[in-house]
């Protein structure tokens, strides 16, 4: 009989060889049974889920509205999210096609990360970021360029930029 475990690892993808576990996570794990400690680690809510959340939820499941919505996000959910973005910054996006919906920032990054890098593709990271980036960009192949931005007050100016650009930057994809 074939060993699974070795038939398993033969066809998972190998740029994943080099992915490690997320460091943050496990900082995070240690220190959540410290008493009275404040987290500033990860993004996890620590606020309970306002009541007319609750109730729209609850609404919907009532209605029967519980099917997958469609793939961009709800047509209702596009025009609010293009009529904030109006009023509050003055910007417009087209709801029906310069708006997408994504469950949390880390699928925003996967799908654009995916969509827009290949394989040796460079793109620059102005640094401290979080650790996540840096494990999406490298399951795409692609490679990361690090920007200290220490020096300049953890701001990355356009001097630093250029000259990041003109040298191991030169060629970059893009920049988050």
């Amino acid at each position: 009989m074939p060993n699974l475990s070795n038939d398993l690892n033969s066809i998972i993808n190998k740029r994943l060889n080099n992915l490690s576990a997320s460091k943050i996570r496990a900082f995070d794990q240690k220190v959540s049974s410290i008493p009275g400690i404040i987290k500033l680690t990860i993004g996890e809510p620590d606020l309970a889920t306002p009541e007319h959340v609750k109730q729209a939820a609850i609404a919907d499941i009532q209605a029967d509205d519980s099917h997958y919505a469609p793939q961009a996000g709800k047509p209702e959910l596009l025009d609010a999210i293009s009529n904030y973005l109006d009023r509050s910054i003055g910007v417009h996006y087209d709801p029906k096609s310069e708006i997408c919906v994504t469950v949390g920032a880390t699928g925003a990054l996967n799908d654009v990360f995916m969509t827009l890098l290949n394989p040796g593709d460079k793109i620059l990271v102005p640094t401290p970021v979080w650790a996540l980036y840096f494990q999406l960009i490298k399951m795409t192949g692609a490679i990361p360029v690090q920007i200290d931005t220490k020096k300049d007050g953890f701001i990355l100016t356009p001097e630093h930029l250029r000259h990041v650009l003109e040298g191991r930057g030169k060629g970059a994809k893009a920049i988050i």
